[in-house]
């Protein structure tokens, strides 16, 4: 039998646009992936109208948040993400990806030991929040390309068991995986050895650094590669493709995956 996967396509917007979710939606998306800032937009929403389709979301802080700076005031952020948190809950939100570079970008001076320990106490708290409303937070390893924290697997790993939170798992990006990886024969390997401990996958081309650029079939990328290493792995969960996705490039990533052993 085919392991179930489900494919969501990210919308950048921070305000509710129903364009887009109906255009992914017709485009055969299952779900989409939007940014916590949505449910915050402050107008009615009926959201029961487009049913489960909510199921993952991203960015849990604003852009121009940053938790490892003097300043970052835990008591007034923890409240925000109560709010925010209750109200993904409500529409069905059962993971919650947390993949901003800047959001833990640490000082290129000074000590850090103390911000580090801030990001820790905040982790903490952010992931005690979504273990009460049942969600998975999801932390990715970054490039040195986008944050100076966090830049590994192992680094990853070692700073979920600090904080200790069960719920709090692994997103994997196939573009962080070119970029981190020792070898072109390593970059696919976290795959399986982390195998059990990721939640969440997204797809893009592996080579723009500054862009995210949806899968399509005349990029000359082998993706194949990539989705054979989540299937040995036994990943059933969400792939999100990017904003620019489309039925093309669903289509084609589709097929890559099934075509896969």
């Amino acid at each position: 039998m085919e392991r179930e996967v489900r494919w969501a396509k990210q919308i950048l917007h921070t305000q509710f646009s129903p364009e887009k979710i109906e255009e992914a939606l017709q485009d055969g998306f299952s779900l989409v992936q939007l940014s916590v800032a949505t449910v915050l937009d402050g107008r009615k929403i009926n959201w029961k109208k487009y049913g489960n389709v909510f199921e993952v979301f991203d960015s849990p802080l604003p852009k121009d948040v940053r938790v490892t700076e003097r300043g970052f005031n835990v008591y007034t952020w923890t409240e925000y993400m109560n709010t925010a948190l209750s109200r993904l809950a409500e529409i069905g939100c059962q993971t919650l990806v947390w993949a901003d570079g800047k959001a833990r970008l640490l000082p290129v001076e000074g000590e850090t030991a103390v911000l580090k320990e801030q990001f820790y106490q905040f982790l903490f708290i952010l992931g005690g929040i979504a273990e009460r409303f049942g969600i998975t937070l999801c932390l990715e390893p970054l490039s040195p390309k986008r944050t100076n924290f966090l830049n590994s697997f192992l680094e990853v790993m070692e700073c979920i068991e600090r904080v200790e939170k069960k719920n709090i798992a692994l997103s994997v990006g196939l573009r962080t995986l070119h970029e981190i990886a020792t070898t072109k024969e390593s970059t696919y390997e976290p795959l399986l050895e982390y195998k059990d401990r990721i939640a969440h996958v997204h797809v893009e081309h592996p080579n723009y650094a500054f862009q995210s650029m949806a899968p399509r079939p005349t990029d000359g990328v082998e993706y194949g590669k990539f989705f054979s290493a989540l299937k040995k792995g036994g990943y059933q969960g969400v792939i999100t493709l990017p904003p620019d996705a489309n039925a093309e490039s669903l289509s084609y990533c589709r097929k890559a995956w099934e075509q896969e052993s």
